[in-house]
């Protein structure tokens, strides 16, 4: 993984621009007040050139995901923080352009689920404007703009179904339609406005869609100057070291619970077996739903993992039926490792 250098002057460039963001919370940060009411092939027409698509790019150079973003000031996007979580590097699209990769990260919040990144967007388009979404109120107008499933710049509306705290984190939910890849686009006012971010869904509901407030994203987030996303990936990783010894009893199976959090993670490593004729055991994953993420598979002495998984709860299973004498002791050197 290659660090960026960061010249001095674009540290400046980037504060510089944060300051006009984040200094004051006025009902519209850094535009002009807009006084007419539009409707929603209004604010498309006037929107569209500023929404973008984002492409997270992996360690591996895989693309793992892609999410929207909105241009607040030039060559400034504002985006969910998952949007660009784990991402050695972010591609950015903007309509029928080229993709080109962004600079590097202004600031970010894992908390408020906000972020901000460097990139050379055309001197052209016009910023967004930030409104203040304190003012917001349930049964309000919205409108929506992002690429649900890689779909550029679809439009969709509906109301402010309500407004919620999960764990302390206040959300607007929304009844306008929103899906993965939706994460990180613009939520409008009827005056054209951004009142929020797309953030999230519940798919077992109809219409439950969540979008994090403008003026808490802004408070939330610090500049850190341009910092690479290779810097943000060591400031975020978080490793969970499993070493502890297992004792397998003669005939029986030993479950060890691995937690893993909701944007998933990778587990990796060894383990050893010790203890009685063969030093083998048979070792399984279950995952959530009693899922079979990794089929029964026989280790001699010892054995490796390397396993990607999503959020929720596993069991690494170590059998030991196939012996109804020995008992084996499992001696692992694993790692989970995730991006906070």
């Amino acid at each position: 993984m290659t660090t960026m250098n960061t010249s001095r002057s674009q540290r400046g460039i980037a504060l510089t621009i944060w300051t006009c963001l984040a200094s004051v919370l006025l009902p519209l940060l850094c535009s002009g007040q807009v006084s007419e009411r539009l409707t929603p092939a209004e604010i498309a027409e006037r929107a569209a050139s500023s929404v973008v698509v984002l492409l997270n790019i992996d360690e591996t150079g895989r693309q793992a995901s892609l999410g929207s973003g909105f241009i607040v000031a030039p060559s400034v996007i504002m985006t969910n923080y998952h949007v660009i979580r784990g991402a050695s590097q972010v591609r950015v699209k903007l309509g029928e352009a080229e993709a080109i990769f962004a600079k590097g990260v202004i600031a970010y919040s894992p908390q408020q689920d906000v972020a901000v990144i460097a990139a050379s967007t055309p001197e052209n388009i016009v910023p967004l404007p930030l409104a203040d979404s304190s003012l917001v109120r349930v049964g309000d107008h919205v409108v929506s703009m992002g690429a649900p499933l890689g779909l550029e710049r679809t439009l969709s509306d509906g109301l402010v179904s309500g407004i919620r705290a999960f764990d302390g984190v206040r959300r607007f939910q929304i009844s306008a339609p929103i899906s993965h890849g939706s994460s990180g686009g613009p939520i409008f006012n009827d005056y054209g406005q951004v009142i929020g971010l797309a953030v999230s869904i519940m798919e077992k509901g109809e219409l439950l869609n969540f979008a994090v407030p403008t003026k808490e994203a802004v408070e939330a987030l610090h500049a850190v100057g341009l910092m690479s996303f290779s810097d943000v990936l060591s400031e975020t990783l978080v490793e969970s070291r499993y070493t502890d010894m297992i004792t397998v009893p003669a005939g029986r199976r030993v479950p060890f619970t691995i937690r893993v959090p909701q944007q998933g993670g990778t587990l990796s490593g060894s383990f050893a077996v010790a203890g009685g004729a063969g030093n083998d055991v048979v070792v399984s994953v279950i995952g959530p739903g009693q899922q079979l993420v990794l089929q029964p598979t026989l280790a001699k002495v010892t054995g490796t993992l390397k396993l990607h998984l999503a959020g929720g709860v596993y069991s690494l299973i170590f059998d030991n039926t196939r012996s109804i004498v020995s008992a084996k002791s499992i001696n692992p050197n694993l790692t989970l490792r995730y991006y906070r």
